[in-house]
């Protein structure tokens, strides 16, 4: 069979001892009302509510159908500045401003900053609003409280704190920019002597092979190739003409074979020669032009990179020279009228809750200690354990 609790012999202790139970609750709540009345510290509440920095669109691409990354008025993410809030070089700022070892009492205290800043962080708080869900979330606001005793003070702790905050937030960005402005200044110098470079190459190039413009010089050898070609043609004609006009040889025709036996020479000279010349061979242009071509290509991308670098660096000092507030205030901070807290009836139900039920308690461990210990039921239980557990 099962063994089953009778509560009833509690019950009826309890309402034996009920005389002694009011009394003890009237005590509690007269202590608890004297505490959460007179002895509880009122403490007043001021806040604001300031928007996280906004992004912006960098300058746009020099070139068409290529995306360039973005950047931000502020390089600090809305996430970064609750991190840049809980800086202990910020707390002991507000600490040392309104004297708060004083406030909390922690002059004498061996570790009076780490505990100032334990009791500092139930008095100031920066909140998050967000919004999104699965997940994917978006802050779209800050909220900064302050709580003391005093009404100013706690006015006062909010805008010091978020001089504070925000003095960090362009500090931050400011030394991020000037970084980011070196670095482009590495780099634009970088490709300058890249581009200088390339260009001696070029100059090597044309002066080495006289290739100062291969696509023009190509396209004269080329004409020049077809006017000696279209020569050799007429003679030809004319040769063939004479032999059918007159038979045997002619001084005009021994003119025109020496003319021809020139033009093909010259024909060969334009195809093969290797000597560098202002007009390129046709064997040595299919070597010279891709050659050029990409001599030029390089030159040109260089410079592309070099105009897009120039646009960053100017736009990296004007962020480095930008002094302006990233953090925009839609609700500024106000002077408190009534207290936030302590809300006594919520302390008076704690106390009051915590201290009957350890009353309860103690008067059913006292009936159960008659019942049991009286009876000998409790000694005969402990016995049949401690068998049960040797066997």
């Amino acid at each position: 069979m099962e063994n089953r609790i009778d509560i009833k012999p509690y019950v009826f202790a309890l309402i034996r001892h009920r005389r002694a139970i009011l009394l003890h609750f009237l005590i509690v709540i007269i202590a608890a009302s004297a505490y959460a009345f007179f002895a509880a510290k009122k403490e007043y509440k001021s806040e604001m509510v300031f928007l996280p920095p906004i992004s912006e669109n960098s300058i746009s691409s020099i070139l068409p159908g290529v995306s360039l990354p973005t950047s931000s008025s502020s390089d600090i993410m809305p996430e970064q500045i609750s991190t840049i809030f809980l800086s202990k070089a910020l707390k002991r700022k507000i600490i040392d401003k309104f004297d708060l070892y004083q406030h909390y009492k922690m002059n004498k205290n061996q570790n009076k900053f780490e505990n100032t800043v334990k009791l500092l962080n139930k008095s100031l708080f920066l909140n998050s609003d967000e919004t999104g869900s699965f997940g994917f979330s978006k802050t779209i606001s800050f909220t900064l409280s302050a709580f003391h005793t005093s009404r100013d003070t706690a006015w006062q702790m909010v805008k010091y704190s978020f001089d504070l905050l925000d003095s960090a937030v362009r500090a931050i960005s400011s030394d991020r920019a000037r970084l980011n402005r070196v670095f482009i200044e590495a780099q634009l110098e970088k490709n300058k002597i890249i581009l200088d470079s390339l260009q001696t190459a070029v100059r090597k190039f044309q002066i080495e092979n006289k290739a100062y413009d291969v696509p023009e010089q190509v396209k004269m050898t080329i004409k020049a190739y077809a006017d000696v070609k279209a020569a050799m043609l007429g003679n030809e004609i004319k040769i063939q003409t004479i032999h059918n006009e007159f038979s045997g040889e002619t001084p005009e025709i021994a003119a025109l074979q020496k003319s021809n036996l020139a033009l093909h020479e010259k024909l060969g000279q334009i195809e093969t020669s290797q000597n560098p010349a202002v007009m390129p061979s046709l064997e040595n242009s299919t070597k010279l032009l891709p050659q050029y071509a990409n001599l030029m290509q390089d030159v040109e991308v260089r410079d592309q990179l070099i105009l897009f670098v120039t646009r960053e660096l100017e736009q990296a000092k004007i962020k480095e020279a930008r002094n302006v507030s990233g953090l925009l205030v839609s609700d500024p901070p106000y002077v408190p009228e009534y207290k936030a807290r302590p809300k006594r009836m919520a302390i008076m139900a704690i106390m009051v809750g915590i201290y009957m039920m350890f009353v309860l308690c103690f008067f059913t461990v006292a009936e159960f200690y008659s019942l049991s210990v009286k009876d000998g039921e409790f000694i005969n239980t402990l016995r049949q354990a401690f068998k049960r557990q040797s066997v």
